[in-house]
C-alpha cells in the first residue's frame, strides 16, 4: 500500500541492484532527434527506472537518473537516460530482469523457498 516497508532478501536485491548498476551498454544506436524517440519506443518506454546513489567524488551528494527502455530486438532492447538523446542497446536479460522485479520475487520468503 506504499504506508509500509516489507522484508526483502539482501542477495536477490543485491542482484537486481547490480544488474543495473553492473549494466554494460551496447553500441550507440542513435542520436536520436525530437522526431525519433518513437522508432526506438521511448516514446512511451516500455519501462522507467529511477536509480537513486550516492555520489562520492569530492563529497557524499545524493544523485539520482532514470533508465528508460523501449522496445526489445532480437535478444536486446534500446535503451537511454532520461533526457538523453543517445540510444543505446543493452542485453535484454536486464530489461527481462527489471520488469519482473516483484516483491515476491525479492523477498526473504522466495528465498528461503529457493534454498
Amino acid at each position: 500500500n506504499g504506508d509500509s516497508a516489507l522484508p526483502l532478501d539482501t542477495a536477490l536485491t543485491e542482484a537486481l541492484i547490480q544488474a543495473v548498476t553492473g549494466m554494460s551498454w551496447g553500441a550507440c544506436v542513435d542520436y536520436a532527434s525530437a522526431d525519433s524517440p518513437a522508432d526506438y519506443g521511448l516514446d512511451a518506454p516500455t519501462l522507467t527506472v529511477t536509480v537513486n546513489y550516492t555520489e562520492t567524488e569530492d563529497r557524499e551528494s545524493s544523485a539520482s537518473f532514470v533508465l528508460e527502455i523501449g522496445d526489445y530486438v532480437d535478444g536486446s532492447c534500446y535503451a537511454r537516460i532520461a533526457g538523453s538523446d543517445l540510444v543505446y542497446w543493452i542485453d535484454g536479460s536486464i530489461g527481462d530482469s527489471l520488469m519482473s522485479a516483484v516483491y515476491d520475487d525479492l523477498s526473504a520468503e522466495t528465498a528461503q523457498a529457493e534454498e
